[in-house]
């Protein structure tokens, strides 16, 4: 599956949309951005979290044309 450059569209790339603590993003080409989704826990990370974590990395580990990964939480508090 290629990921496609999707700008200021914010769509979830492909191959994540199943994911519910976190969204996945192609900013730019050959750039994920892995984002944590719980703004109302203060995006702290629970066992589906970690799974999920886990999971999303395990298939940007397995195409070769991400070459940079940006981490971050949604709302106002990232730890």
């Amino acid at each position: 599956k290629r990921w496609i450059h999707i700008g200021q569209n914010m769509s979830v790339a492909p191959g994540f949309e199943n994911l519910q603590r976190l969204r996945v993003f192609s900013p730019a080409p050959h750039v994920l951005h892995v984002e944590l989704n719980r703004p109302d826990k203060l995006n702290a990370m629970d066992i589906l979290c970690w799974q999920e974590v886990k999971a999303c990395f395990d298939i940007i580990r397995s195409h070769a044309e991400a070459r940079a990964v940006l981490l971050s939480g949604a709302g106002r508090l990232f730890c």
